[in-house]
């Protein structure tokens, strides 16, 4: 068994660190890059740009940034509980990758 005993590389590129100019452009990029490493996030928490600009006084334009704020979960391996009643679209697993967005 320990002869037969090949390494997998399952280490993927980061996602693409670049200066966003609008919430559609991350996700096109970021759904390009999980088609392309096969990987599967869903979103868990999100919270909006007013919600960002009330607490902060800043005034992030919701136009091109809607979410201040996103929890992706993975899909794959654990299974989490949904918070709601039954009315979620989305489950959820434990694997967490956060994002949030910055007005220049």
């Amino acid at each position: 068994m320990t002869a037969a005993h090949v390494d997998v590389d399952n280490h993927l590129p980061s996602v693409p660190r670049k200066g966003y100019n609008s919430w559609r452009s991350w996700v096109k990029t970021y759904e390009q890059y999980c088609t392309a490493n096969h990987v599967a996030f869903r979103i868990r928490t999100s919270k909006s740009v007013e919600l960002y600009n009330r607490k902060h006084n800043i005034n992030l334009t919701e136009a091109r940034f809607y979410r201040s704020f996103v929890n992706y979960r993975c899909k794959h391996g654990v299974h989490q509980e949904r918070r709601g009643a039954g009315k979620r679209t989305l489950a959820s697993t434990s694997l967490v990758a956060a994002l949030g967005a910055t007005s220049y």
